[in-house]
């Protein structure tokens, strides 16, 4: 990649670089577009997403669908890559475009309805020819793949070559740290363990779930109970903790030394040794950012949501209807369902007047795109406008290595980054030294884990809890993704549709996005709450625009025999139902009553907002999904 600027590179985020920002000056406070511009990309193709140099674009298509027996024409993406320079890489013509590592792209070719999946590099070579019925998340060089007529799952590397052939097991991961989650197959209960990189089994399996390593440790389930396991398969964290599975919050894992679990139906947060290092008193936990967790309470009857530090220390107390996790020593936070966001910093000081609209995104590079009434900028740290307010961006992402691609109106266009401009000083604040202290355990006691990375293609299996909406059990065809719950939209739209919290779906053709609508009348398709088979799926991990209640908001979602399963958390945060696990007789509890009608998603403990305008799924899916 040419060097557009200097890189100015942050030894220590945080209260540090909080503390430097009465060194920062400014030559020029504001920028024009065109004082940012790098280059106009392209004008034919629309963005989707951006990994390093190299853009995801796409183009939409006419294509013919059978739905109920009737043929409608159908609007769908294709999609290509692109690089920085504006360089169409490989012109749109896949069905979709996965990274599955760096400079390395899983394509999905449509043959007369025969999907494949190949593998090319950032430069448009293909490296494996397009013959697989899905290919994963690579590591270490080698990808899993399925084929049609062959039982079990293989790897392939860069060459295309297999390296460990297809065989009895079910891999549902990718390398970690040099091992990979997998099951027996068929599958059948408590078979998870896991192969190293030529395919020998080296923890054997005996788990009843487990999670991808992460800092070397990875989550498994002994009778119900949930430890933590080294790489060599010894127990450093006892199994005395509530299970995951099926719980309605992300699957945590351990960052930067720490881990959220669960203990007598609430969460706190562990060290490598297994020590509690927070009391457990929180009704969900996300990872650790900067040694700040993003923790929940229910005050008054509606869910809340603080800030806590790894010694236990309230930065600030449950009081925000919405948060997101810290990054450049800022949190974006809420204080209204409907609006008024700002951003925190990590002390708990209100930095960014809580005065914004929806669509505010978290910090990266010192600067965090916004929206204020009809206007999206870029602010600073201080909190002020580096951009000028005459461009309302249709999309803008975040910036990487000192650029971010943008939209406006129909042109796709690099620019720069404002704060990195050659007339900007700054003073390298001193590194805030966070001494870690593990202590090395002589006789490990329980499992560890982390949720597994995602990968473009997974094996998933159904939900095998409980469904309630406000007390009364209703059978759904749901999945259990990364400890996850994920249900059709047209499903939940149906359950609810005779409670408070009922909303419509329907189609903007102008956004080619699915809308949701608070407050209207469900009108049924006639396929919703139709049960599967019981049996464990391949499931297309995707994002897709949805627009709440007029806001675009962007979901992951994961594509299962033709349609879109969306976080059932996500979707409650959006749309105000509240969610509840009881681990006393599992089962997932939406409650309607419990809290007002929202229309943002921030609330996720976890980031699972992408830049991506499309769905890699099939669009028509998506929108009876």
């Amino acid at each position: 990649m040419k060097k557009l600027l200097q890189k100015i590179v942050v030894a220590s985020i945080g209260v540090s670089l909080v503390l430097g920002l009465s060194t920062t000056t400014y030559a020029k406070s504001v920028y024009s577009i065109d004082d940012l511009l790098v280059k106009e990309l392209t004008s034919e193709y629309d963005y989707v997403e951006r990994y390093g140099d190299i853009v995801i674009i796409a183009e939409l298509v006419k294509k013919e669908i059978v739905y109920n027996g009737e043929t409608i024409t159908s609007s769908s993406p294709i999609y290509g890559l692109m690089n920085i320079d504006g360089k169409i890489v490989i012109k749109p013509q896949y069905s979709d475009i996965q990274n599955v590592g760096e400079d390395r792209f899983s394509v999905l070719t449509d043959e007369n309805g025969t999907y494949t999946y190949g593998l090319v590099n950032g430069s448009g070579k293909t490296l494996v020819q397009p013959i697989y019925s899905f290919l994963g998340q690579g590591s270490d060089g080698l990808y899993p793949v399925r084929k049609s007529g062959t039982t079990g799952v293989a790897y392939v590397n860069e060459s295309g070559t297999i390296v460990i052939p297809f065989s009895s097991y079910n891999v549902i991961s990718g390398f970690s740290e040099g091992l990979a989650l997998n099951t027996d197959c068929p599958y059948t209960e408590n078979t998870y363990g896991y192969i190293d990189t030529k395919g020998n089994k080296v923890i054997e399996s005996m788990y009843e779930s487990a999670n991808s390593f992460s800092e070397g440790l990875a989550k498994v389930q002994i009778n119900g109970k949930t430890g933590f396991i080294n790489t060599s398969n010894k127990l450093v964290v006892s199994a005395i903790y509530d299970s995951f599975a099926g719980a309605v919050d992300s699957d945590p894992r351990f960052t930067n030394g720490y881990c959220a679990v669960v203990k007598n139906g609430y969460w706190g947060y562990i060290d490598k040794t297994g020590k509690e290092v927070s009391d457990f008193i929180y009704t969900s936990a996300g990872n650790v950012s900067e040694g700040i967790a993003l923790v929940s309470q229910m005050v008054d009857g509606t869910k809340k949501y603080g800030y806590i530090d790894m010694k236990g220390n309230e930065i600030t107390p449950c009081m925000y209807i919405n948060g997101y996790d810290f990054s450049c020593g800022r949190a974006l936070v809420s204080n209204h369902a409907m609006a008024y966001y700002g951003y925190i910093d990590t002390t708990g000081k209100v930095v960014v007047d809580l005065n914004l609209s929806r669509g505010c995104e978290s910090y990266t590079e010192n600067v965090a795109s916004i929206v204020s009434g009809s206007y999206s900028m870029y602010i600073g740290l201080d909190g002020q406008s580096v951009t000028t307010c005459d461009v309302k961006f249709t999309d803008f992402e975040e910036f990487q290595e000192g650029t971010a691609v943008v939209t406006i109106g129909s042109d796709v266009s690099l620019i720069r980054n404002p704060i990195l401009e050659s007339d900007y000083t700054y003073e390298e604040p001193k590194e805030e030294v966070i001494e870690e202290v593990i202590e090395e355990v002589v006789e490990p006691t329980a499992t560890t884990d982390i949720s597994s990375e995602s990968s473009a293609t997974i094996t998933v299996s159904p939900t095998s809890a409980k469904v309630q909406v406000d007390g009364s059990t209703i059978a759904f065809e749901a999945y259990t993704i990364d400890g996850n719950n994920y249900f059709k939209l047209r499903d939940v739209a149906k359950a609810l549709s005779e409670t408070d919290c009922k909303f419509s779906v329907g189609y903007d053709s102008t956004t080619r996005s699915t809308t949701l609508t608070s407050g209207e009348n469900y009108a049924s398709s006639g396929t919703e709450l139709l049960l599967g088979d019981g049996t464990q799926k391949t499931a297309t991990k995707s994002s897709i625009n949805l627009y709440i209640n007029g806001n675009q908001k962007k979901f992951i979602t994961y594509g299962i025999d033709g349609y879109g399963y969306y976080k059932l958390r996500d979707l409650g945060d959006a749309l105000g139902f509240d969610i509840a696990w009881d681990s006393s007789t599992s089962t997932i509890q939406i409650d309607t009553k419990a809290t007002t009608t929202t229309t943002s998603s921030n609330t996720s403990t976890t980031d699972t907002t992408t830049n991506s305008g499309y769905t890699s799924f099939n669009a028509f899916g998506d929108l009876f999904g």
